[in-house]
């Protein structure tokens, strides 16, 4: 596990001028540059929860998982269908708070709330425009939960924009800089630079993490550095950079095999690591500073199994997907291990556990569009007695709230959530 990672400062004599982005994006615009005078991030390491990750075995080329089905309560949550809160596809972000749903609808660039008690649709925040409280083209979407704020990251217009949780506008704010996305953490908040060129903030280029005062965005400290080959040429990036957990907030970097916690304090704790049977890391520290398209590709080739970015945690649980390898589900409570892929019966099908999102840090969240729902019922309906797609197809019936649904369900409807609480194993 990396503990000394290399953290860069801009060092220059004199603080230059901060001002925002223009609309214009001209070079002579002066941007935030971040001084040396800003202290290194500490990296704590010895609270760390080790992950045991079950290899494949390269002769055979199989691995050992877990078959049978876990015990699991399964509920759902049809989503109110409106002409005002028509959701197009897939959901790209969901969070939550104690009441509410809060859903980023990124085809549609809204975002838009819903009850947790009912499905029923109570609000979006903000319209398309150019003036206060509208944005051109969202980025991101994130919950301040100890102001009871919704942010949105408009890269269109350049701001941030700040609304109540029931779509009041409150203000905005300008970006000094480009990134992708952002979540907050006690007074602070932390943005992700992803792979946009920063080429006049060279702390901010590319691929970093930024923990900022929420107040006017200075940040406290700049992290985890991509190797520029990594941010340009190579092109490599996480495609989930932050989790979160009700307030906590955690990080993945792409040459790493741990779980950073990002803590309010300005510290930054390694809360998972992943540990593959023999071998270290896969990425060393000189990798950090000097990375290729080739070596990774040769060390991650070479690894067979290494852990890649999808995760999701929750009070009780870890699960994370393996490349190479089979997705992993650790239970917090009790230790345990389970391997292999996730899944639940909806609707006559085995649906499979993919691009699921958390629910008030305790339950797991996947999503079933209406349509698909009717269709598969209306081709394989015959077939549920007969027991032909045996490990796809359930054998079962439906259940009773599920037909209750069905007879509802049209297929224009916005999709069903389906919440999942795991029992402990």
């Amino acid at each position: 596990m990396t503990s000394c990672m290399v953290l860069s400062s801009c060092k220059r004599a004199n603080m230059t001028e901060v001002r925002p982005f223009n609309a214009d994006y001209i070079d002579s615009t002066r941007v935030l540059l971040v001084e040396d005078k800003y202290p290194y991030m500490k990296l704590i390491t010895d609270k760390a929860v080790h992950l045991q990750v079950r290899e494949k075995d390269a002769k055979n080329n199989i691995i050992e998982f877990n078959t049978e089905p876990l015990k699991m309560k399964v509920r759902y949550l049809p989503l109110e269908t409106t002409n005002e809160c028509l959701v197009g596809g897939i959901i790209s972000k969901l969070e939550s708070d104690d009441l509410s749903i809060f859903i980023f609808d990124y085809y549609n660039r809204q975002v838009l709330r819903f009850s947790q008690k009912d499905g029923s649709f109570l609000n979006t925040f903000g319209t398309r425009g150019r003036g206060p409280g509208e944005y051109m083209s969202i980025s991101d979407m994130s919950l301040n939960r100890n102001k009871k704020e919704v942010c949105l990251i408009d890269n269109g217009n350049l701001k941030y924009l700040y609304y109540n949780y029931d779509g009041q506008f409150l203000r905005e704010d300008p970006l000094y800089y480009f990134y992708e996305k952002v979540e907050f953490v006690g007074d602070y908040m932390v943005q992700d630079t992803w792979r946009n060129e920063n080429t006049m903030v060279p702390t901010l280029n590319n691929n970093r993490l930024v923990f900022a005062r929420q107040s006017d965005q200075t940040p406290k400290y700049v992290g985890f550095p991509y190797p520029d080959q990594v941010g340009k040429a190579f092109g490599q990036d996480m495609k989930h950079t932050f989790v979160t957990c009700n307030e906590d907030v955690y990080y993945n970097h792409l040459l790493s095999d741990t779980i950073w916690q990002i803590m309010p304090n300005g510290t930054c704790e390694a809360k998972f690591v992943f540990k593959f049977p023999g071998r270290d890391n896969l990425f060393d520290d000189n990798d950090f500073q000097n990375m290729s398209g080739d070596v990774y590709a040769q060390k991650t080739e070479k690894a067979f199994c290494y852990y890649r970015d999808d995760i999701r945690i929750t009070e009780d649980y870890v699960q994370a997907g393996i490349n190479g390898g089979k997705d992993l589900l650790y239970c917090i409570a009790t230790g345990n291990y389970r391997y292999g892929t996730l899944f639940c019966n909806c609707f006559g099908n085995r649906q499979i556990l993919n691009d699921m999102s958390t629910l008030n840090g305790k339950s797991f969240v996947t999503t079933l569009q209406p349509f698909e729902i009717i269709e598969s019922v209306k081709t394989n309906s015959k077939t549920w007695d007969m027991g032909r797609y045996d490990g796809y197809f359930c054998k079962e019936k439906l259940s009773e709230e599920e037909r209750q649904l069905l007879q509802k369900m049209t297929p224009e409807d916005n999709p069903i959530l389906v919440i999942i609480d795991i029992e402990p194993f």
